[in-house]
C-alpha cells in the first residue's frame, strides 16, 4: 500500500471500523496531478470487475470538472448521476470491457 500512496504522491492512512474492530488501509487523491495519475495508471492497468465501472464514471466526472462544466446546472446534474450510479448504487451492468483483458 505505501508504495501505492508514493506512486500517486499521497499520504497512506489508516481508517477503523467499529463492528467488530477492524482497521483498513486507504489513500485519499485529491491534487489535480494525482487524480491524472490515478487516470493515467488505470488506462494502462485497467481494473476488472465492476469497479472499472465506477472507475469510468469516476473519469467522465472529472473529465468534466476538468474542462469547467461542473459549474454549469447541466454538469452538476451528470456528475449527481454518475456518482449515484456508482457502488452499491449501480443498476447497469456491461461487462464489455472483459474482452480487452484476454487479447
Amino acid at each position: 500500500m505505501l508504495m501505492i500512496a508514493n506512486l500517486f504522491g499521497v499520504l497512506l492512512s489508516t481508517s477503523t471500523h467499529n463492528t467488530p474492530p477492524r482497521t483498513y488501509w486507504y489513500i485519499n487523491v485529491t491534487a489535480n496531478s494525482g487524480i491524472q495519475a490515478v487516470i493515467a495508471y488505470f488506462s494502462v492497468y485497467p481494473l476488472m470487475g465492476v469497479k472499472h465501472l465506477d472507475y469510468l464514471n469516476f473519469k467522465a466526472a472529472f473529465d468534466l470538472i476538468d474542462q469547467g462544466l461542473h459549474l454549469t446546472p447541466e454538469g452538476q446534474s451528470t456528475i449527481r448521476d454518475l456518482k449515484g450510479s456508482m457502488n452499491k448504487a449501480r443498476t447497469t451492468f456491461t461487462w464489455d470491457h472483459l474482452s480487452n483483458f484476454y487479447t
